[in-house]
């Protein structure tokens, strides 16, 4: 898609990772060579979101200014109160229709000490009012952390003072700072204009920018549950609506859901086809190519999950690369911006792993294409963040290949080395979440297929491993299983966490 630019990591001083080591792999040589590795399978996306436009006047061209995404910034928030957990207690006791002792009893309490006097719970009786309540857990904490903004309150009471120029004010400043990487801000902002009486459009503009905010956050479930919240407010005619929908295929792709982030793209194309007027801010040509480049991705990951890969999802996938890129690089409205001609690059490069899958281009051609375009770009420059970032994609892209068809060969580590530490080092210098997911995805895959490699032994992780392999685990549940087992086998070196 036509990518967000990503908050910019100031790295601190590090050691930096030579081309050809795997320093996170318990041992391995990068020439020793081993049977076929299993194929990848369950792929998350690895696709950028698209940009926000709007009839709100607004920048015409994506913000690219950094920000931190350092993990260690927290923003607390107050403390749970005995009250609202007394009442927990008293709804499930109504929900269930048990008496106390029987609650107490489910919960391991003594029926005159169910709540304590601080207020703040143990995880077992979070875990018990969610079992009680047949709520997930992270609703009761959500519950249990809820607090009235009066603000809010009195907005939702009908009375507002603000009318509706300072509302676009609001969101006009909103986009500045989504435009200035404010990303921590933007949300906040985005939350507290959202909870006020708002018209459809301006809601579903809100949504837009919080969702995007969340996107640059890393916190995909978030951008796609603001996505559905303003097309819940859309109605067909609303400008917003196509880079919503947009926005929440995208959502969907990265976090894995590829049926439903496939659908929905499909159905931003069939709208395109059937818009009066394709040139309107929703339905322009941006938009168009991004669902096809959406599209084209989900295909290229579901045609390698049959052994052998559907040939056809791949020629499907093919067909929307080759449209996209078509699109990306059209010229009818003016001057191709640099944004566009690294998508129509990503087009070409994802073309490559869809290629090899299909037999139509040998997977060692494949992979020496894209290790020699590594030099054209300066990786950890954030002068040029798309292209960094088309030639990091473009190495994952490489990566797939090598994983599924090179396992053999005698330099397939060294292959796979020279492709995921190019990844890493862009995914670091941009704080892009989804590279990051990738490259440790790889990573776990090709470790645990190395015939001879103990898939149990230890992995040697720095601070900063440690660091991004836990925010990847937070922001997407299908590595969850992946992240925890690398996380169990980890063991420190050298200095320890303070």
């Amino acid at each position: 898609m036509s990518e967000l630019p990503r908050s910019s990591h100031e790295a601190e001083d590090r050691p930096r990772r030579e081309p050809g080591t795997r320093d996170r792999f318990g041992g391995g040589n990068a020439h020793d060579s081993s049977d076929a590795p299993r194929p990848l399978r369950d792929s998350p996306a690895d696709a950028g979101a698209a940009r926000a436009e709007s009839p709100v006047p607004i920048p015409r061209d994506p913000p690219t200014s950094p920000a931190s995404a350092d993990p260690r910034v927290i923003r607390r928030r107050g403390k749970p109160t005995k009250e609202r957990l007394e009442a927990l207690v008293r709804i499930a006791r109504f929900y269930r229709g048990w008496p106390a002792k029987e609650i107490a009893a489910h919960l391991d309490r003594h029926v005159h000490n169910l709540v304590p006097e601080s207020g703040v719970p143990k995880v077992d009786l979070v875990v018990g009012l969610a079992d009680l309540l047949d709520w997930p857990v992270e609703v009761v904490i959500a519950s249990l952390y809820r607090h009235a903004d009066p603000a809010s309150a009195s907005a939702h009471g009908g009375t507002s003072d603000r009318d509706a120029a300072s509302v676009e004010a609001r969101l006009r400043a909103g986009w500045e700072l989504l435009e200035n990487a404010k990303h921590a801000e933007l949300v906040e902002a985005c939350q507290a204009l959202l909870a006020e009486p708002l018209t459809d459009d301006q809601f579903a503009y809100g949504s837009l920018l919080i969702a995007f905010g969340y996107e640059r956050l890393g916190r995909y479930s978030r951008a796609a549950e603001a996505a559905q919240s303003g097309l819940a407010r859309c109605g067909p005619e609303s400008p917003h609506r196509g880079w919503l929908r947009m926005l929440l295929a995208y959502s969907h792709y990265v976090l894995g859901n590829l049926d439903e982030a496939e659908g929905i793209a499909t159905q931003v194309i069939l709208d395109f086809a059937s818009a009066e007027s394709a040139a309107t801010e929703s339905y322009s040509r941006r938009l168009l190519a991004n669902a096809h480049y959406v599209r084209g991705s989900c295909r290229r990951a579901l045609a390698s999950r049959s052994a052998p890969p559907h040939r056809r999802t791949a020629e499907l996938g093919l067909d929307d690369f080759a449209t996209a890129e078509s699109l990306f690089r059209d010229t009818t409205g003016g001057p191709v911006s640099a944004e566009d001609e690294s998508m129509a690059d990503r087009c070409e490069s994802a073309s490559l792993e869809l290629l090899a899958l299909t037999g139509a281009i040998k997977p060692r051609v494949a992979v020496d294409r894209i290790i020699g375009r590594l030099g054209e770009v300066e990786l950890e420059s954030a002068r040029d963040p798309h292209a960094a970032e088309t030639v990091a994609w473009a190495c994952v892209f490489g990566s797939n290949i090598v994983v599924r068809h090179l396992g053999t060969e005698p330099d397939a580590d060294r292959l796979l080395a020279i492709l995921t530490t190019a990844a890493d080092a862009v995914a670091r210098n941009l704080g892009h979440w989804v590279l990051r997911e990738r490259v440790w995805t790889i990573e776990h895959l090709w470790r645990r297929s190395r015939e001879g490699v103990d898939d149990s032994a230890e992995w040697v992780l720095d601070r900063e491993d440690l660091e991004t392999l836990v925010g990847t685990i937070g922001r997407f549940p299908r590595f969850l299983d992946r992240g925890l087992e690398t996380l169990e086998s980890w063991r420190e070196q050298g200095e320890a966490l303070s």
